[in-house]
């Protein structure tokens, strides 16, 4: 006997096989079957930023309704998480060659439109990639967290603690007893270590001083066309701040507001933005990608100070740099359009620039540039006061295209002013030359 056992195990595993499979085709009707007659109800059920999917007939009498396990929106493979795996399912049922459970058509549907198609996958992308929150959808259609605390004036409400909210993610609502919630207190969420994400409605105008300093705070969402300014600390030391956008409407971000946030990697302000203050984002370690818009006027001191930023554009809207204010930042590349007027001492000190082309617009640049620069182009400049001292030594070539105007020289040889003569270009080269004896290679227009 255990001679034929052996030799027909194929055969005995086969027969095993069938009768499983045999076996779980008679589930799958018997549960089809079922949910074909009931004509099931596969509306969402709203549990936070959780769905349920509710099975069974909604027109019976007796309300006869069972709740499937809760499900993140997106989560189509219904592990808990939202994946590169769900990507693929969604991406795959867009294209009809996966064929969803309908519970997981409905996580498929992760804009809640009633539809899956491309612009489900493309949200869920973006999700996977960290460059979006799928629940922020969720976020905004929130009447508000619970248990906030306030305090109110004759101008509106103000959120000033946590109270007894206890959510990951918060969501400040737009009025608290028929009175516009219009701002943020100091110190509101200071401290606090369960926020995880927080959004923020138009209605709110100001984010005071130390709000959510040193929180836990991961990602802030704002709502565009309200925010009036982010004042000082406000996010300073959210070491675990990953994502803001700052809305549209904000005009001031002030000092250390988001000081040290050393996770968070890139940062774009609207066009409304006027000002950045000192130390704004000293200390951000990761912060790569910085995007000024067009209105910034300016950049104070220290204010991207020890960043990881490659390289930054400054708009026409520009007027001032301070002293310091991209210190240390890792800026290999600045290019400029006309209209910044000042670049204050030590200004780009500690960077890796190299060559710099400078606009007509600029009137004072001190000291501004480290050792390393190698290349200066000043373009129709009427008047520089630029006091270049012995960490300037390396620089090869300068560059001019200049207007009648005075360029102000210091080297050890010598200090003083050389006036530049459109009419006569020749000569003033011969005399920058005499007397600016670092320079190797000087060439006018």
């Amino acid at each position: 006997m255990r001679f034929i056992i052996t030799k027909n195990r194929k055969l005995s595993v086969s027969i095993k096989r069938l009768a499983l499979s045999v076996l779980a085709f008679a589930i799958v009707l018997s549960a089809s079957s079922v949910f074909a007659a009931a004509e099931p109800d596969y509306s969402l059920s709203k549990d936070g930023l959780r769905y349920s999917y509710d099975l069974g007939d909604a027109n019976s009498s007796n309300n006869d309704r069972h709740s499937d396990a809760a499900r993140v929106r997106g989560d189509v493979d219904g592990n808990g998480k939202v994946n590169a795996v769900d990507y693929a399912m969604l991406k795959r049922t867009v294209l009809k060659t996966y064929n969803p459970t309908d519970e997981q058509y409905t996580a498929c549907d992760v804009n809640d439109d009633g539809k899956v198609n491309p612009v489900d996958y493309a949200i869920l992308k973006r999700h996977v990639l960290g460059t979006y929150y799928i629940g922020l959808l969720d976020m905004q259609k929130s009447p508000g967290s619970e248990g906030l605390e306030y305090t109110f004036d004759g101008h509106g409400a103000y959120v000033s603690g946590i109270g007894t909210c206890a959510d990951e993610d918060v969501v400040i609502p737009r009025e608290r007893d028929g009175k516009a919630v219009i701002g943020i207190e100091y110190n509101a969420f200071s401290k606090n270590n369960s926020i995880k994400r927080i959004y923020i409605p138009s209605s709110v105008k100001y984010i005071k001083s130390k709000a959510f300093r040193l929180s836990a705070v991961e990602q802030v969402f704002f709502e565009d066309g309200g925010l009036a300014y982010i004042d000082t600390g406000a996010f300073g030391w959210c070491q675990n701040l990953k994502r803001i956008n700052i809305p549209k409407g904000t005009v001031h971000i002030y000092g250390q507001a988001f000081e040290h946030c050393e996770k968070l990697e890139t940062i774009a302000f609207p066009d409304t933005l006027k000002t950045i203050g000192a130390e704004a984002f000293d200390g951000c370690f990761s912060l790569k990608r910085v995007d000024l818009g067009n209105g910034v006027t300016s950049i104070s001191d220290f204010a991207f100070k020890d960043a990881q930023i490659d390289s930054i554009h400054f708009p026409a809207s520009l007027r001032t740099l301070a002293p310091s204010s991209f210190f240390s930042s890792g800026l290999k590349e600045v290019t400029f359009e006309e209209g910044v007027e000042t670049i204050g001492y030590c200004a780009f000190a500690y960077c890796g620039i190299e060559n710099v082309v400078l606009p007509a617009s600029l009137k004072v640049l001190n000291h501004a540039f480290g050792a390393g620069l190698r290349s200066i182009t000043i373009n129709g400049t009427p008047l520089i006061k630029s006091q270049m001292n012995s960490d300037h030594k390396y620089i090869t070539e300068v560059n001019f295209t200049v207007k009648e105007g005075w360029i102000f020289a210091r080297n050890a040889q010598f200090t003083g002013a050389v006036p530049v003569n459109t009419y006569d270009m020749q000569s003033t080269i011969e005399m920058f030359k005499t007397h600016g004896a670092f320079f190797k290679n000087i060439n006018a227009e």
